[in-house]
């Protein structure tokens, strides 16, 4: 009975790191404020002051 209650919290585990990942699996699109020229001084994602 506790190997049943040991891969029950197994798959708890990997369920929440699988759903903690999901920026990683799907990254955001890259947003600039505004349009850049190409020889852009800043750098990605976002400019910096």
């Amino acid at each position: 009975m506790k190997i049943f209650v040991l891969a029950f919290i197994m798959a708890l585990m990997v369920a929440m790191t699988s759903a903690d990942s999901s920026e990683e699996r799907f990254p955001p699109p890259y947003y600039y404020p505004y349009p850049q020229p190409y020889p852009s001084p800043y750098t990605y994602p976002y400019p910096y002051p």
